[in-house]
This record gives C-alpha cells, sequence and structure tokens, in this order.
C-alpha cells in the first residue's frame, strides 16, 4: 500500500481499495488474453518458432507415458510432439537467434496442453501479464494506485506489447524482463520498508535473469540496471529541494551501487562480445542477439524512431509531448514529510525513466547497424511515461494547446503513413519484409481511420482546457482541488466552469467571463441563452475590427460569389458555350459556393462550442477528471485495434481459417493435400496426416485424380498458386477451380468436388464461367489471338453508367475471348482522349492477377480497370482506344476498327 494511497483514504479496510487493481488486472488481461483463440499460426515466421519450441519440448520435457522412459530411455517417436518427417532434434542458440527463454516457456506449455496454436501463446501472454503487473506495482506504489492503472492501460494498449503477447515471437520476454527489472530496481531504491524492499529486490532479479535468457547481457541487464543507478545519480546530484528527515538511505545507496555495478559491468561484457564475436560464429548466450553478416546500408540512429513511430500508434503521437512533461516537477505542494517523501519518489522515478529512455534507444540505434531491426524492449517505459503525464493533467498540471492541436496533427501524419504503405502495421514485429496482403489495405485503412480519430478527437478535447478547481497534492499526498468543495480526484473532479483561467470561448468577449462561465453547462436553457449572447457578442466584436472594413469585404466577396452563382446557373440553363466548357465539379462548386462558404464561417464556432460544452457537461454529470478521457481514448482506439484491426489481419495471414473450413466441410477419411504450405502445419490444427505438394502440376493431378473421381479430396494451398492451378482447372473442365475459402488472401481451400458450397474463387470476376455481353460491343482480332468483345463503364457500386464526371472513380470493364494461346508478354493500355486533353490508363493486364501465358483458348477475360479522370477534362464526348502493348510494340490488331493498332471503342461522354 503506498503512502500516498493512504492518505487519500484508501486502506485495507476501505472496500473499494481493491477495485482499480482488480480494474488494472481485468484490462490486461483481456488485451492479452482474449484474442488468443482466434489467431491462426503465421507462416513462416511463427510457424518456424513454434516448430523449435516443439522440438525444445521433445529433448528437455521428455514424455513420461511411454514404457522406453520409465525404463531409462528415450524413444522420441513415440513422443505425441514427435512429427514423422519434420526436423526433430534439439535446436541450438544459433537457430533460436536469441536466448532460449521465450522458446523454452512455449515448450513447457506444448508439453502441458499439447500441440495447439493456443498453447504456444498461453505463456507468452502470461509474460506479457507479469510485465503489466510489475507497472502497476512500481506506480502504484511510488505515486498512486489511478496513476498505476493507467500505466497499466497505457502499456497493454500500444500494439508493440499486446501484438508480442500475443505473438510466438518470444521477444515479449525481452519487454516483460525488462518491465520486471526496471520495476524491482526503482521500487528497491525508492520504496520503503525491508519486507517490500526484499520483494523488490527478488523481482529486480527474476527480470535481470530472464532479460539476460532472452536478449543477452547488453539489453536484458545493462538497459534497466544503467537506468536505475545514473537516475539515482541525476537525482542526488539535482539536490533535490526537501532533504529525507530520517537521514541518509543506506539500503537505498547499496540499491544504486548495485545496479550501477551491474549494469556497467554488463554494458562493458556486451561491448567486447559486440566486437569480438564474429557473425559466422554460432550465438553467444551472453550477447543474445545473431549478427548479420554485412551491416545493412540503411541502419541509422533515426530507424528506431520510425519504426517506434508505426509500432506504437496512436499512442506514438502523445509520446514526445508527455517526455517533455516530465520535466516538470510533480504536482505536489507542502512542506511536511510525508510530502516530501511523495515528491522525492516521484522525482527519482522520472528521473530513472528518462534515462533509461536514453540508454534503450541508444542501445538499441547501436545494435540496429549489426544486429538489423530489433523490437523495441521498453514499452514499459514510454507507458509509466504517458501515465504520469496524465495523471500530473488530472492533479493540476496546466492543459496545453498545442499538445490539443499537434497530437492530432502528429496522429494524422502517421496514420497517412501507414495508409499508403500499409506494410508498416507490421514494423511492430522488426521482421525482414513481412508481406501484407493487398485484399486487407482497404478495411485495415478504415480501423485505423478509426483508431485515429477516436483517440485524437478525445485527446484533443480532454487537453484542450482546463475546467474547474486546480487540484494538487497537499501536503499529506492526497489530491484535492483548491477550493471549498475538498473532493479527491479519485471519487471525480467537480467542474466549475467558474475558472478565470479558461479563455476557450473566444465568442464570448462581450460577457465577463465570470458570468458566462459560471452557469451550468448542464443547464440547457442558460447554456442556451449564454451561448447566443456570446456569439451575438462576437459578431459584434468582429463588426468593429479595422473600423467595419472585415465586414465590408465580407459583403463585396460573398456578392462576387452570388454573381458567379447566378452565372453559372443560367448558363447551364441557356447553354451558354463559356459555361458549358466548365467541368461539372468546378460549375457544381460555382453555384454553391455563396451559400456554402458563409454557412460554414457561421456554423463552425457553433459545432466547435457544442461539442466543447458536451464534453464539459459530460466530465460535469459523470464527474470523473477531464484527464480521464485520454485514457478512454487509449481503451477505445486500442481495443479497435487489438480486437479488430490486428485479429483480423493475422486471419489474412494464416492458414487457420482455411483449417476451420476443412474441419467444418469434411468427413472422416477424405484425404487432405498441402501447396506451399509446410505439413507440419497442420499438426497445429489437428487434421492429422496430409500429403505435400511442392509443385503446381503434382498437386493438381492429385486433387483431381480420375480413379478417385466420386470420393472428395481437400487442396490448401498458396494464393500465389491459384492462377496455376486455375488454369490447369479450366484446361480440363472448362470451368474456374471451385475454392471453398478464401477468407485469407494468403490461404486457400479447394475441393475436386463442390459438395453444394458457394465458389469464393478470387479470380471468377475476372475469368467469366457464363457469355456476358458487354454494353458497348465491339469486335477486334488481335492477331487472331485474342478477340476484343466490347467495354463498359460502372461506378463504384458496380451499376453501368452511360457518362461520367471528373475526380470520381469508376471501373472500365474490357471483355475478351481467348482464340489461341497468347504469344508475348503484354501490358495494356487505354486513351481516353478529346478537346486537347488525354487520359493515359497503361497497366498490367488484370492486375498481375491472372498472366496472359494461363489462358486457355475459350477463356473469357474481364479486364478491369479503375480510373477517374482529372477535373480539367471539360464535358463533352472522348474517343476510348484501348489494345496492348510492350515496350515500343503495340499487338497488332487485324480486324476490327483500330488506328495505328489500337482498338477504337467509341465516344465516353464526360458531364
Amino acid at each position: 500500500m503506498s503512502d500516498a494511497g493512504e492518505a487519500q483514504g484508501t486502506g485495507p479496510r476501505d472496500r473499494g481499495a481493491l477495485l482499480v487493481p482488480l480494474a488494472a488486472l481485468a484490462i490486461a488481461a483481456a488485451f492479452l488474453f482474449a484474442p488468443l483463440r482466434k489467431l491462426g499460426i503465421w507462416d513462416p515466421y511463427e510457424l518456424d518458432a513454434a516448430d523449435l519450441a516443439r522440438r525444445i519440448a521433445i529433448w528437455v520435457f521428455p514424455h513420461p507415458s511411454t514404457a522406453e522412459w520409465q525404463a531409462g530411455l528415450r524413444a522420441q517417436t513415440a513422443d505425441p510432439l514427435w512429427l514423422p518427417g519434420a526436423q526433430n532434434d534439439l535446436p541450438t542458440l544459433s537457430d533460436l537467434h536469441m536466448g532460449e527463454l521465450p522458446y523454452t516457456s512455449m515448450a513447457l506449455s506444448f508439453r502441458l496442453f499439447g500441440l495447439h496454436e493456443w498453447s504456444a501463446r498461453v505463456p507468452l501472454a502470461l509474460w506479457g501479464l507479469a510485465g503489466a503487473l510489475a507497472v502497476y506495482a512500481l506506480v502504484a506504489r511510488l505515486v498512486d494506485r489511478r496513476a498505476g492503472l493507467y500505466a497499466t492501460t497505457a502499456l497493454v494498449t500500444m500494439p508493440l506489447y499486446f501484438l508480442h503477447a500475443r505473438t510466438m515471437l518470444g521477444d515479449i520476454v525481452t519487454m516483460a524482463s525488462l518491465a520486471l527489472a526496471l520495476a524491482g530496481l526503482a521500487g528497491a531504491l525508492l520504496d520503503r520498508g525491508a519486507l517490500v524492499r526484499a520483494a523488490w529486490g527478488l523481482t529486480a532479479i527474476a527480470g535481470l535473469v530472464s532479460g539476460a535468457l532472452t536478449r543477452g547481457v547488453l539489453i536484458g541487464v545493462a538497459v534497466p540496471a544503467l537506468s536505475v543507478g545514473l537516475g539515482a545519480l541525476v537525482v542526488e546530484a539535482g539536490a533535490l529541494p526537501v532533504r529525507k528527515a530520517r537521514g541518509r538511505d543506506l539500503a537505498g545507496a547499496i540499491t544504486a551501487g548495485l545496479a550501477l555495478g551491474a549494469g556497467a559491468f554488463a554494458a562493458w561484457l556486451g561491448l567486447v562480445l559486440l566486437r569480438s564475436t564474429d557473425a559466422s560464429a554460432p550465438l553467444v548466450r551472453a550477447l543474445g542477439v545473431s549478427l548479420l553478416l554485412k551491416p545493412k546500408v540503411e541502419s541509422t540512429f533515426d530507424l528506431p524512431l520510425r519504426d517506434l513511430g508505426h509500432a506504437l500508434f496512436p499512442w506514438s503521437a502523445f509520446l514526445p509531448f508527455a517526455v517533455g512533461r516530465m520535466f516538470r516537477a510533480p504536482a505536489i505542494e507542502g512542506e511536511s514529510p510525508a510530502a516530501a517523501t511523495a515528491r522525492e519518489r516521484e522525482l527519482g522515478l522520472r528521473a530513472i525513466l528518462l534515462c533509461a529512455l536514453g540508454i534503450a534507444f541508444a542501445t538499441f540505434a547501436m545494435l540496429g547497424p549489426r544486429t538489423g531491426p530489433l523490437p523495441f524492449s521498453g514499452p514499459a517505459i514510454l507507458a509509466i511515461i504517458a501515465a504520469l503525464a496524465i495523471r500530473d493533467f488530472e492533479r493540476g498540471a496546466p492543459p496545453s494547446r498545442a499538445l490539443a492541436v499537434a497530437v492530432p496533427v502528429l496522429a494524422y501524419v502517421l496514420y497517412t503513413d501507414l495508409s499508403r504503405a500499409p506494410e508498416k502495421a507490421l514494423s511492430a514485429f522488426a521482421l525482414d519484409r513481412p508481406a501484407f496482403p493487398r485484399t486487407f489495405e482497404e478495411p485495415g485503412t478504415m480501423m485505423m481511420r478509426w483508431a485515429l480519430a477516436i483517440f485524437a478527437g478525445l485527446l484533443a478535447l480532454a487537453w484542450f482546457e482546463a475546467i474547474g478547481p486546480t487540484a494538487r497534492h497537499d501536503a499529506s499526498g492526497s489530491t484535492a482541488p483548491q477550493n471549498s468543495e475538498k473532493k479527491s480526484l479519485d471519487a471525480g473532479t467537480p467542474l466549475d466552469a467558474g475558472n478565470p483561467l479558461d479563455t476557450s470561448n473566444p465568442l464570448d468577449a462581450s460577457t465577463p467571463r465570470d458570468e458566462i462561465d459560471a452557469r451550468d453547462p448542464t443547464d440547457l436553457e442558460a447554456w442556451a441563452r449564454a451561448r447566443v449572447d456570446g456569439y451575438i457578442g462576437g459578431l459584434t466584436e468582429l463588426s468593429r475590427v479595422w473600423a467595419g472594413n472585415l465586414v465590408f469585404v465580407a459583403v463585396v466577396l460573398e456578392a462576387a460569389l452570388v454573381g458567379l452563382a447566378a452565372m453559372v446557373f443560367f448558363g447551364r440553363r441557356f447553354g451558354w458555350a463559356p459555361v458549358e466548357r466548365l467541368p461539372k465539379l468546378y460549375a457544381d462548386i460555382a453555384v454553391n459556393v455563396w451559400w456554402a462558404l458563409p454557412l460554414t464561417a457561421f456554423a463552425a464556432p457553433i459545432v466547435f462550442v457544442i461539442v466543447r460544452d458536451g464534453f464539459r457537461a459530460f466530465v460535469k454529470v459523470a464527474r470523473v477528471p477531464r484527464a480521464l478521457a485520454t485514457v478512454l481514448a487509449a481503451l477505445l482506439a486500442g481495443g479497435a485495434l487489438s480486437f479488430g484491426y490486428y485479429p483480423a489481419l493475422a486471419s489474412q495471414l494464416s492458414p487457420k481459417e482455411a483449417f476451420e473450413s476443412l474441419a467444418r466441410l469434411s468427413k472422416p477419411g477424405e484425404p487432405l493435400g498441402l501447396l506451399g504450405v509446410r505439413a507440419r502445419a497442420a499438426a497445429y490444427y489437428g487434421t492429422g496426416s496430409a500429403t505435400s505438394f511442392t509443385d503446381p502440376v503434382r498437386a493438381f493431378d492429385w486433387l483431381m485424380s480420375e480413379k478417385e473421381a466420386t470420393s472428395r479430396r481437400w487442396l490448401l494451398f498458396r494464393a500465389e498458386d491459384l492462377p496455376r492451378l486455375n488454369a490447369l482447372h479450366r484446361l480440363r473442365t472448362g470451368q474456374n477451380l471451385h475454392v471453398l475459402d478464401a477468407r485469407s488472401s494468403q490461404i486457400l481451400l479447394a475441393s475436386n468436388l463442390p459438395g453444394g458450397a458457394p465458389d469464393e474463387n478470387p479470380l471468377a470476376p475476372l475469368v467469366l464461367d457464363a457469355p456476358h455481353a458487354p454494353s458497348r460491343p465491339v469486335e477486334a482480332s488481335f492477331r487472331g489471338e485474342l478477340t476484343a468483345l466490347g467495354w463498359e463503364v460502372t461506378d463504384e457500386n458496380g451499376a453501368l453508367v452511360t457518362s461520367v464526371v471528373t475526380q470520381k472513380p469508376y471501373h472500365l470493364r474490357f471483355y475478351y475471348r481467348v482464340e489461341s494461346p497468347v504469344s508475348g508478354n503484354w501490358k495494356a493500355f487505354v486513351h481516353i482522349d478529346g478537346f486537347g486533353r488525354r487520359y493515359n490508363g497503361d497497366h498490367t493486364v488484370l492486375d498481375g492477377r491472372y498472366p496472359m501465358n494461363l489462358w486457355n483458348p475459350g477463356d473469357l477475360i474481364v479486364d478491369d480497370l479503375v480510373f477517374q479522370l482529372e477535373p480539367n477534362f471539360l464535358p463533352g464526348d472522348y474517343n476510348v482506344y484501348f489494345g496492348f502493348f510492350s515496350g515500343d510494340t503495340r499487338f497488332a490488331v487485324t480486324r476490327g476498327p483500330a488506328q495505328d493498332n489500337r482498338v477504337v471503342g467509341g465516344p465516353l461522354r464526360v458531364r
């Protein structure tokens, strides 16, 4: 129990004393454990890690039930973890590319619970939970329970942390070990009581040992130990304003000395090993990282910052400002011994955190060129920093409009990065160019957008202003508003809109601040009158600017806009040539801007005030501190990513959904084939034996074996093999391959017999099983190999259109019939010409999803191009030309309407 907690009346007899730690435990467990059963094994990264753990389990935790083992012999072949045909020997540290502790944890779970994907994840999630609880315990002891809850929430909502806690790559052990070591050493340094310090010491030893057994002494020992040791020196050198009344703290001094000594020795040993170890030599346990044979050119000190920006989104937009606020003194007032102790603890913790952040970043920046990217081990450091910044604001630290504006801007920049390069969402794993499923780009961007809006919006509302009494820590360490209402912030901060420092409503300039803001925002009638008065007052003030010239300029501008709208409106009505030549988008803007611009100018302040005061009213009714909105934003945005975005992404990267469909649709005894999917993956999904193939032709022959034509067979294969398999199937049957599960863009499930299940073949819209008559028929032949049948235009909903407008996306679909194998490797082009302008639509045929060398005679091909005309395309009829080219050569058009080996498609009207 912290001193702050005792002072706040939350002692052991307080029935609500356990609510905050239980809330922290529930949040951590939900984020770390809830999605485990929904996640499949990411091939090859997680599958390789799981297989290494399985091999360790065979040898380190032998199966004790066999007679041979009872007789003193090891008969691993009778072990249920032994996979025939797979590698089953004991791996080396070089195979693991890190220390053995994460794999040993997974191996023990495999032995206890069997070979399942979830059984490998449970121990890693437990490591993550241990790190989160250590963070809570440290902050709750040295600050208060609410700050501990905030720190735990921040930690488990950071993608870098919860993703590794649910992934078999092992680095969650590194992150949890640093949290344990840092919490243990800092607690032993700053906390009080012999038994308490002994418990912290054991926690520190556990964290240092586990860190050394995971990522070596440099990351696992030197970073946390040096952080605490140097932090203690910084605090001591800073000459604390209030010294301890009871003299020197000998136990703390010993802790600081041991931490500094252990950290210095670990850093020296790690640097020596780093310089002396050859990259081709076996991995050294004390080093804990694999070295690159050739350092990467792009490995510079700023790369960890770039990766953290994406791996911590959206927290990464807030953290730079939170770090800056660590240099402010904690909001604790008073000169009593309790206040001095509380202030000294927090100052010490802040110094340790800042040292830890600098040391951890320097370590990873130094290792990067030698090892390649490594997952940053210090999300616990960043989580505590964020929690202290939030708690300081809650206790009375001033708000920051710069933060309220800059965080949404920075978050939007990071979101733009993630939307334009979605693979950066995998930066948390620090893997070498992991493939991002293209089919997930659009839904993934939408989920990221929601996370951005929730986090940035709530955070901006919370930090934009300070409403209510200024809260400070009093001399006893409790938190109380500095007015007549002595209510703890732990019970909810009361709002008092009469704060004279609130200048957040510039429209109320004509009304006294204390009169307007003293009104209750939940009293709708009074609030509405105040807002109307303030709005009228603001307009009055604007009318006086520049002696009324500002209003005169606005009136002249509005008159010009009305004249422009009238000219365009009547010009359209009477067919004036200059107006008819205007692009539709420009004409629509000209007709509507005269009312949209002033309406926006008048409505924007109203919307701002409604949102701001609505948030004020919510805070007052809910009786919670404004700063709590930041934690709520983290829970909502982090939940959207943790339970929505990343599980959906994982389903695209693993064969779990395909195996689930197989288990649901297949009958016992029906054979399974695997193409491009390793046979050992099937062992984790309980499907039994499977036949593996490396060649699509052999896999197809097995699937369509004539002697088994009446029995059902299944083939699970990678999406990259679908074009070849589909071409073979069309050559034999004239129909597309029947795909029964295509939810994952990487792994698909097909069968030789449909069995009444719907077809999910992704190539079905591109290669038709039935004829289709295009709305713009055109017949032309490309050297007798390919016949153009026509084209059509549809909107984004698939509805046929006869005309288009600029700056709006449409689908331009071209239909072909294959007459004979197409010779050559061609790209497609589309020209939309007219009025001295051209739209050039060069593109890969079928977006490269079904190469031309796989087209069979009789195939009906649909080449779909998404196009959008620029706004300088004037209204009128444009000519559509299309064809194929390779370099400077065009595929010759030997029959039909053509011009320069371009098929003349006919007119396309632009409105």
